[in-house]
């Protein structure tokens, strides 16, 4: 872990790595936040679900054709993070279920975009001989940001005020990070 830590692509990537999984998983906690304000209801559910399969598969198809022409995946992954800075509290700022489902779709083709272009931009970026070691650190990292965004009752809270407090399991709304 030492010399990991001491090796460049994994100290400059770190904080990204942590963000994307952030952004991860406020999108996860988006269908309970929507419901708990009113935006969402419960056939919702399969909805999202055939919406954000819809939006990996056809994400997976523009990027065959974005990643053959254009090989700064830099570019792609700063794009597509600056898609789910504005798409995921804009999807949350109404209460029509349509702009929520059309915002929604929008996020899961930016994440699946930022998705596929981290593990290409690390086959540029990291050593042959660091990249198991990077990778397993790399999805820890990511992991942990999900596991922060799901739990930090304050960021949910200050992003949804009153809403946010009945998305929130009973067992979390103490743990505050």
């Amino acid at each position: 872990l030492k010399e990991l830590l001491s090796y460049k692509p994994f100290t400059a990537l770190l904080i990204p790595n942590l963000l994307r999984g952030f952004c991860s998983g406020i999108l996860s906690v988006c269908m309970t936040i929507g419901f708990s304000m009113g935006i969402t209801n419960s056939s919702s559910g399969a909805v999202l679900s055939m919406l954000m399969q819809l939006a990996v598969i056809l994400s997976c198809v523009v990027y065959s054709f974005i990643a053959k022409a254009n090989s700064n995946d830099g570019k792609i992954i700063l794009i597509a993070s600056i898609a789910l800075v504005l798409f995921m509290p804009a999807m949350l700022s109404g209460k029509d279920i349509k702009f929520f489902y059309i915002l929604y779709f929008l996020c899961y083709f930016a994440v699946t975009f930022v998705d596929y272009s981290v593990p290409v931009a690390v086959t540029k970026l990291v050593d042959y001989d660091y990249i198991g070691i990077y990778t397993s650190w790399r999805m820890l990292i990511h992991t942990l940001g999900i596991a922060i965004a799901i739990l930090n009752k304050s960021f949910l809270v200050s992003i949804f005020p009153d809403e946010a407090n009945s998305a929130i399991p009973p067992v979390l709304v103490d743990l505050d990070f």
